[in-house]
């Protein structure tokens, strides 16, 4: 099965550093590339993560994770994609499968 995910991409150093911080609702999903690590400082909401390689694989699935936290993803990690929790049906990605990224900035 292919999983499918749409992200808007955090590509700036502003981006990247206000992520969805401040946001009291979030309809779209983050992508972070490059980065191995994040934190929900002022976030208003938990939310999932999908840890990514270089080629897209699914590495990890952080599940609900709550504001004020930082999290370290495993150390293959490349990109990290953050979606507000049960934004979307995780159970049908599953762990070494190549996710499919469409990019909408």
């Amino acid at each position: 099965m292919k999983n499918v995910i749409n992200v808007k991409v955090a590509n700036t150093f502003v981006k990247k550093l206000i992520g969805l911080m401040f946001k009291k609702d979030c309809s779209y999903n983050l992508m972070f590339e490059g980065t191995s690590a994040i934190h929900t400082f002022f976030m208003r909401f938990p939310i999932d993560c999908l840890c990514l390689d270089k080629n897209n694989k699914l590495i990890t699935i952080i599940k609900n994770i709550k504001p004020w936290r930082v999290v370290f993803a495993p150390s293959k990690t490349k990109s990290i994609v953050e979606l507000k929790s049960d934004n979307i049906n995780l159970e049908s990605f599953k762990i070494g499968q190549v996710v499919t990224i469409h990019k909408n900035n």
